[in-house]
């Protein structure tokens, strides 16, 4: 017997939030609502056998009649504000917040769920909806928005379960000399850890982290003068790159010329959060040039600055982005939570992340997606597509992605530390064993950035770019013996 659910997805309209002088950003704020409803009547052709024997029963009976069953019951699930009775819709994006906050478009989806399938099939209702089909993994669903645009899609993701935390997060202390040792492990075995000891104030990132916030409550109107993210850098919401993929997230997308904001990207005016973003960039990138520095030492490189010279001689590919994901209620029928930002790999050197105290980074230990408790004193770096090839294939370039939370808006810096454009990459001769050859085609980093941003996040990137299968690897295989 097949059940339904009706949810409703509110995911735009102005959310209007109230600032006073003392107020706490990312208080919880309840964002669900629910009410009971009947699920549509499905309607399917009668087999010919099945109507012979009605005919034969239409005669009247004298017998009581037989109890009907029940319409199918459902609920609607408001996720995010729904429309007052006269006026925009609202909602405590941030808790005494004033200034009116977007975010767009406006949909809405039927779910429905039926013994015959083992997860949830989403139908189209109208014309804005959503529709949801599950594929062939269990954990992954889609959410199509039919209408406006055709190719907007956001999945749905199984929420995790408490099992599902990466509690043995490699931690690396910068200001111990076994830092260097701890790095390299790191790397080697998930790609991905945390910095502690860093050097940077808190009060450094808490700045940047108000500014932001302040930003993001704005009028819709306001922030657009701020964009687009593409091509030079600014503010963009929903749309992530250009080939079609999506998130619950609005952001600005900021190049880096030396350790401050290029001028050429169409940045906020504020002169305050201009000097707030500046501040916050040098700060993280000396965390990047100590790492790559400690990284080669760890690895033998000569000189220390082998890899940190490539993220800051001039000319160097940086970019800083700052990205917020709004509160998404989970589905709790369904168990699942909208993607903040797809799965991916980064393709640059190293990546180096803050966020605030609210969790959503998963990254995929090699079995299954863990989800990384939050740390707003630390800083989070990822091995990138260009590091994985200059150490052949030595430390890996971790898949990482970010759902949304039910309560709590995530506000997280990244910085992404990458080399100039004609910067030959290919593994570097020193780490490469006796009788080991390389596993990747050499490339310079403008060729591979190019290729990589026409492709999906979730591609392998990195594919087009390695030697034919077999013997190369068979030749690391060797050299490892």
């Amino acid at each position: 017997m097949a059940s339904a659910i009706a949810c409703h997805l509110f995911y735009s309209g102005p959310l209007h939030a109230r600032r006073s002088q003392s107020y706490d950003p990312f208080s919880p704020t309840p964002l669900l609502s629910i009410c009971s409803r009947a699920a549509p009547q499905e309607s399917a052709p009668i087999p010919a056998r099945r109507c012979e024997r009605m005919s034969e029963r239409r005669a009247p009976s004298t017998s009581a009649p037989k109890q009907r069953r029940p319409p199918r019951q459902g609920a609607a699930l408001s996720l995010l504000p729904r429309r007052p009775p006269a006026g925009p819709l609202r909602a405590d994006l941030y808790k005494h917040h004033h200034e009116p906050s977007h975010f767009s478009p406006t949909c809405t989806c039927c779910i429905t769920t039926s013994t015959r399938h083992s997860s949830p099939i989403v139908r189209a209702s109208s014309a804005s909806t959503l529709t949801l089909a599950c594929r062939s993994r269990p954990d992954t669903a889609m959410v199509v928005l039919a209408n406006p645009p055709a190719v907007d899609q956001i999945p749905l993701l199984r929420s995790p379960g408490p099992t599902d935390t990466f509690a043995a997060v490699p931690v690396v202390d910068l200001s111990i000399p076994s830092a260097a040792r701890a790095i390299v492990d790191a790397c080697e075995r998930f790609g991905f850890f945390k910095v502690v000891n860093h050097g940077v104030d808190t009060a450094t990132m808490d700045r940047a982290e108000s500014e932001a916030v302040e930003f993001f409550a704005q009028a819709q109107a306001v922030k657009d003068r701020a964009g687009p993210a593409y091509p030079s850098g600014g503010y963009g919401s929903k749309r992530i790159g250009l080939n079609g993929d999506m998130g619950w997230l609005e952001y600005l997308l900021l190049a880096v010329h030396n350790a401050s904001i290029s001028d050429s990207c169409a940045v906020p005016s504020n002169a305050a959060f201009r000097a707030a973003l500046n501040e916050s960039i040098a700060a993280v990138r000396k965390v990047a040039v100590r790492v790559l520095e400690a990284m080669a030492e760890g690895l033998g490189i000569a000189p220390v600055d082998a890899l940190s010279a490539m993220v800051t001689e001039q000319g160097s590919d940086q970019v800083f982005r700052v990205n917020h994901y709004p509160p998404c209620p989970a589905l709790p029928g369904l168990g699942c939570s909208a993607t903040g930002f797809g799965e991916h790999t980064d393709p640059q050197i190293i990546s180096v992340l803050r966020s605030n105290g609210t969790s959503g980074l998963q990254i995929d230990d090699g079995a299954q997606w863990v989800s990384v408790p939050s740390d707003r004193d630390a800083f989070f770096v990822n091995v990138g597509d260009s590091l994985q090839v200059l150490t052949n294939g030595r430390f890996k370039s971790v898949k990482h992605r970010v759902v949304t939370n039910s309560l709590k808006s995530r506000v997280s810096f990244i910085y992404f530390a990458g080399p100039p454009l004609a910067q030959r990459i290919a593994p570097l001769p020193e780490l490469l064993r006796e009788g080991e050859e390389s596993l990747y085609k050499e490339f310079t980093w403008g060729e591979y950035k190019k290729a990589a941003y026409k492709t999906r996040l979730g591609d392998n990137r990195l594919a087009q770019f390695e030697k034919s299968p077999g013997r190369g690897i068979e030749q690391s295989t060797m050299a490892n013996d």
